[in-house]
């Protein structure tokens, strides 16, 4: 893993097949990335008879945005020969309904992270007709379970 990978796979099932798709960890493209990590709060919040507001935090859990400018639909091959998934692979990660795991490397102290999350429905716009598609505005969410 090199620092600023972020790999996915279907949670405890890191080599098997689902149906006819085996799945492995996934190199998710770094092309036209934008990564956002933020924090969800599950609270329950009320008033007081005075008004005052009482607030018990219950958990915090991440979220996860993985935001393309453009991203190519097929999988590419990179330079060194590790497969980067593209929209059609996110789409097949997506349509497993299945817990995945999100592996990110910040590399330094911080290491590696590993979360599991559940994808959220993918929004894409697709900006050229070929037979993979070139998509714009692709914004994939994983929100940590």
């Amino acid at each position: 893993m090199a620092q600023g990978d972020i790999w996915l796979y279907i949670a405890n099932q890191v080599v098997g097949t689902t149906s006819t798709t085996t799945w492995e960890p996934e190199l998710v493209t770094p092309f036209g990335r934008k990564f956002i990590i933020g924090p969800v709060e599950f609270s329950r919040r009320e008033r007081t008879a005075n008004a005052r507001l009482v607030v018990d935090i219950i958990d915090t859990k991440k979220v996860f945005t993985l935001s393309y400018t453009l991203i190519d639909g097929d999988d590419r091959t990179d330079m060194s020969g590790r497969t980067i998934i593209g929209l059609n692979s996110l789409l097949d990660l997506y349509d497993a309904q299945e817990v995945l795991t999100i592996i990110i490397e910040f590399g330094g102290t911080r290491g590696t992270e590993t979360y599991d999350v559940i994808m959220q429905p993918i929004n894409q716009e697709r900006l050229l007709l070929r037979e993979d598609g070139l998509w714009e505005g692709v914004s994939i969410e994983l929100e940590e379970v």
